[in-house]
Parts: structure tokens; C-alpha cells; sequence
């Protein structure tokens, strides 16, 4: 009795998961500023990742779980520059804000796809909910 307990317990824990993967990149980088990056993940206004770091020209991804329901997700793009890693945005002299935000009901899979066009100043979404 104590197995299916423990059984239960885990699949009424994992039931209410949901995983989001996030995928981005730039296009149009300009020779010699393909800087390595990274994004912080922020859940309904809190802190809650942090992304490992890659060339901006190149694919990027993260997965990570969150709970289903209805949660804000904001994404924030860091360069590193010279030794610093700064918020990848106009006031710190980059030609665009790298800062993506949108409210979604979660499910059971969640994927964000970024492409930062550095030449249009602009970043396309792609979301897909499963």
C-alpha cells in the first residue's frame, strides 16, 4: 500500500508540470560583434533562470519545468562585452532591446522561438502550445 502511495504522490506531482523549451538566435550580426549571450528567465515577475551562454549567430535552447496555469514569462538577452555581461538593449549602446514578455496558459509543453533580426530592429515569436 505504501508503493502505490508513493506512486500516486508522483503522478499527481508531475500531472501538474508542464515543460517550456526556448530557443533564439540573431540574424544579420555584423562581422566582428557576434557576441556569446544568454537569457534570464523571469516567471510571473520573479527570477528563476538563467540560461548557459552561446553565439548569438548561432541556435540557442533551454528547457526548464513550470507548473501549469496561467504564468507571465519574460525573457532578458545578455551580451558579453569586454569582460561584462549586460542587458542586451539600447540604453547600453546595442541596437535593439532584447526583451520579450507574454502571458500563456500552460500546458503541457510550451516552446518559445526567437529570431532577433539585428537589421529590422525587431524579434519575430514562434509559440507553440501542446
Amino acid at each position: 500500500m505504501k508503493n502505490l502511495t508513493v506512486v500516486l504522490f508522483m503522478f499527481v506531482s508531475f500531472a501538474n508540470w508542464a515543460q517550456v523549451s526556448i530557443e533564439w538566435r540573431f540574424v544579420h550580426v555584423v562581422e566582428g560583434y557576434d557576441h556569446q549571450n544568454k537569457m534570464k528567465i523571469y516567471v510571473d515577475g520573479q527570477f528563476v533562470s538563467e540560461t548557459g551562454s552561446c553565439t548569438e549567430s548561432d541556435w540557442c535552447s533551454y528547457k526548464m519545468p513550470l507548473s501549469k496555469g496561467k504564468h507571465t514569462i519574460k525573457l532578458v538577452n545578455y551580451a558579453l562585452y569586454e569582460g561584462n555581461w549586460e542587458e542586451h538593449t539600447i540604453a547600453n549602446d546595442y541596437s535593439i532591446d532584447v526583451i520579450y514578455e507574454k502571458t500563456f496558459k500552460m500546458k503541457k509543453k510550451h516552446a518559445i522561438k526567437l529570431e532577433i533580426d539585428i537589421d529590422k530592429e525587431n524579434t519575430d515569436a514562434i509559440e507553440v502550445v501542446k
